[in-house]
């Protein structure tokens, strides 16, 4: 496997080689678990066995094993084969139900504690049928019962990631795969629309990966004054800083690569908006210092030059400093434009523009405690942040967060990737006074663009910082 890079989406639904990721059409399966496909002879060698490198490593042959034995101890349920069709809601409460099982099982096969990130999407991607749920797995064991009615499940001609058992199923779910809005989705698109989409991101990744520097995206706009994002989008704000950079954009399209972007600017961009939101009345924009903590976030959000954007749209800011929280450990601590050589892994592009330099702006980040210790760092701290933003909270971790942030009146911005889990997570606070929101569950206008399929389900999307689960306005306490 290539270590230094995640899978695309494609490796784990048998598109691509799961070793090197190419997109060949003359991959073949795993004869072992059936769910890795590989180009080559070597490549299969190569991803056999690798040295535990942590969550994004994949040890093939301890996974494949207990797969395979996994799969021959299960047996087919009761009933017709292929089943009957059922609603996509029943389908993906038996197939989480399922996956749950699956998942302690094998980390018990492995004689592991944790799977890994590969591993858990192999399992999680694996292609089934839309209409009944039926995985490759159960059509192999029906074959060995002499049961089996259906060879091989088949792609959809136009998506090719939604996949049907036979053209009956293809025909009873044809309004279900290429009509009806996709529940947490956007602009009323289907599961086929938005499968597209994504794999226009597929393109966009390959794109970015083959361009030196192509992921380190850095708009430059400085901005002369302030100017409210609340009523203009992500289109509008930064589609023309897209294609400029980039031939391939103005070849294939930008829209694909500008939804991509949109994933490593939302963070800054969701934080921009919840000023704007929260401290409606307040000079916030004439401020020359402002501190955000941030929680829960991934490992590429602190890079220097996402948060640079802040300082380009707030002239009259001087000095920003941004707290996460979240890691598993701590170390990290920088100063932007204090040392470019520090943390390059973090930050390619180094230091802040020569702009925000010649004006003296300075832009520290820093990494603290676990987001699951923040509620206790935060009850000994004398002072408060002007945000806070919090991210895929755990709910008892958000249970400890939310009646603290109100109780202090710090202005408190919680998303979610999904909308499922942001309703029920609005409703769990806004049962108790402690923790009523002051501001509704609604999407998030500068959420990631970048869909991505959920996991454990049959159709569904979620897109990271997508839905704005609740937030508090600030208060003198």
């Amino acid at each position: 496997m290539n270590l230094t890079k995640t899978p695309p989406h494609d490796a784990f639904i048998g598109q691509a080689c799961l070793a090197c990721f190419n997109r060949t059409p003359t991959l073949s399966k795993c004869a072992g678990c059936g769910l890795a496909n590989y180009c080559s002879r070597e490549c299969q060698k190569k991803d056999w066995k690798y040295p535990d490198l942590g969550l994004f490593t994949n040890d093939h042959k301890r996974f494949c094993h207990a797969v395979k034995e996994m799969d021959r101890q299960a047996r087919l349920p009761p009933g017709p084969f292929p089943p009957k069709p059922t609603t996509t809601m029943v389908l993906d409460e038996r197939i989480d139900d399922e996956q749950m099982e699956r998942r302690r099982l094998c980390l018990r096969l492995m004689g592991a504690n944790f799977i890994s990130f590969v591993e858990r999407s192999l399992l999680s991607f694996e292609p089934r049928c839309l209409a009944c749920g039926v995985a490759p797995r159960h059509i192999k064991k029906a074959a060995e019962q002499g049961i089996a009615t259906t060879l091989a499940l088949v792609p959809c001609k136009d998506c090719k990631m939604t996949y049907f058992c036979s053209d009956s199923h293809r025909e009873l779910s044809r309004e279900a795969h290429t009509v009806a809005p996709v529940y947490g989705g956007h602009d009323e698109l289907s599961q086929c629309a938005l499968n597209q989409e994504m794999r226009a991101h597929l393109w966009c990744e390959d794109v970015l990966n083959r361009t030196p520097g192509g992921w380190n995206y850095r708009p430059l706009i400085i901005h002369p004054a302030w100017k409210s994002i609340i009523r203009t989008n992500w289109r509008n704000e930064f589609m023309a800083s897209v294609i400029e950079p980039s031939p391939e954009a103005a070849v294939h399209g930008a829209e694909p690569l500008l939804r991509v972007h949109t994933e490593s600017l939302s963070p800054v961009m969701s934080s921009i908006y919840a000023f704007e939101l929260l401290h409606k009345g307040s000079p916030w924009t004439k401020r020359k210092t402002l501190t955000i903590h941030i929680l829960a976030c991934g490992a590429h959000d602190h890079v220097v030059y996402r948060f640079e954007e802040m300082m380009h749209r707030l002239p009259e800011l001087q000095e920003l400093e941004v707290h996460y929280f979240g890691y598993p450990e701590g170390g990290l601590s920088r100063r932007a434009g204090s040392d470019p050589t520090r943390d390059a892994a973090e930050s390619p592009a180094g230091t802040l523009c020569a702009t925000c330099k010649a004006a003296g702006k300075v832009l520290t980040l820093k990494v603290d405690p676990l987001s699951s210790e923040y509620a206790k760092w935060l009850g000994k701290q004398k002072t408060k942040p002007d945000l806070l933003m919090a991210h895929s909270l755990e709910r008892l971790v958000m249970l400890q967060v939310a009646p603290l942030a109100k109780s202090r009146g710090i202005a408190t911005f919680f998303t979610s990737p999904f909308r499922e889990m942001a309703e029920a997570h609005y409703s769990t606070l806004a049962k108790d006074y402690t923790t009523l929101p002051d501001v509704p569950c609604a999407r998030n206008p500068w959420g990631s663009l970048r869909t991505e399929p959920a996991r454990d389900r049959i159709t569904g999307v979620h897109s990271k910082y997508g839905w704005m689960l609740a937030g508090y306005w600030p208060r003198d306490v």
